[in-house]
């Protein structure tokens, strides 16, 4: 058995190992996210808001 790796992943290494990748998509996610925001926001323009119905 030369030149295998062998291991051990217990039950709590192996939920670690999904928490772990869990977390880097949702980081990912609101990464990527605020990225769309700030470009989205660069060409949109801010809408007028109407004085009249204030009153």
């Amino acid at each position: 058995m030369t030149g295998f790796i062998l291991g051990y992943i217990d039950p709590g290494g192996s939920s670690y190992i999904v928490q772990i990748i869990i977390g880097a998509i949702v980081g990912f996610g609101f990464f990527f996210k605020s990225i769309w925001w700030r470009i989205k926001s660069f060409f949109t323009t801010p809408k007028k808001e109407d004085k009249t119905q204030n009153l």
